[in-house]
């Protein structure tokens, strides 16, 4: 069950998604790293706690250029809200304001259920980080130009809950950013919850 903590515990993953190529990932991985799961999200775990890069955002971006696959990424430290778009935009995940901090959900009925204020779509190869000193967009990756006929999802404002092909997409995180502190599991195996971020003010 998501999310996963990397062995540190410094950070958690969880995703909604498909790695296609994780059990090849995880071959490689097994020659420095345990498994405590089947599930291709540890393979993310892994991929970013191997990474040589100096920063957190520069390993998450070097994790994710070996992987394969359509998701919707949500990583949470002590500090920040990391959500992540695949390339090809197959998994829908948006943002909202909710009670002075942020929520992350791949679904937006689910801001309904809290009368989160949706604020629009992570785009597809978009990283978007939310710390207490608000929230940054960048891009991590350019949009993939497939030719795959599946359209893009896209989650959509309050009432949205379906994608463009009339699909019921997964949560991927669902509850507001916590005051307790670090990382932990919620209720939910997809909910998640993180430190409390105040909206800043212009």
């Amino acid at each position: 069950a998501h999310p996963h903590m990397d062995c540190s515990s410094s950070h958690a993953v969880a995703h909604n998604g498909i790695i296609e190529n994780h059990l090849e990932l995880k071959q490689e991985l097994l020659t420095r790293h345990t498994f405590t799961s089947a599930t291709d999200t540890e393979v993310i775990v892994h991929l970013i706690a191997q990474s040589r890069m100096a920063t957190l955002h520069e390993r998450i971006v070097d994790a994710l250029s070996h992987v394969q696959g359509s998701y919707s990424l949500l990583i949470i430290t002590e500090e920040e809200l990391i959500a992540a778009r695949d390339p090809n935009g197959f998994r829908p995940l948006s943002i909202a304001e909710f009670d002075g901090a942020y929520v992350v959900a791949s679904e937006t009925c689910a801001f309904d259920l809290i009368n989160a204020v949706y604020l629009g779509d992570v785009e597809p190869g978009e990283m978007v980080i939310v710390s207490k000193d608000g929230m940054t967009r960048e891009r991590y990756a350019p949009v993939r130009d497939h030719g795959d006929p599946r359209p893009r999802s896209r989650a959509g404002p309050a009432g949205g809950c379906r994608d463009r092909r009339g699909t019921l997409p997964r949560t991927a995180a669902r509850r507001p950013l916590g005051r307790e502190g670090p990382a932990r599991h919620g209720r939910h195996p997809d909910h998640v919850r993180g430190r409390a971020v105040p909206q800043p003010h212009p």
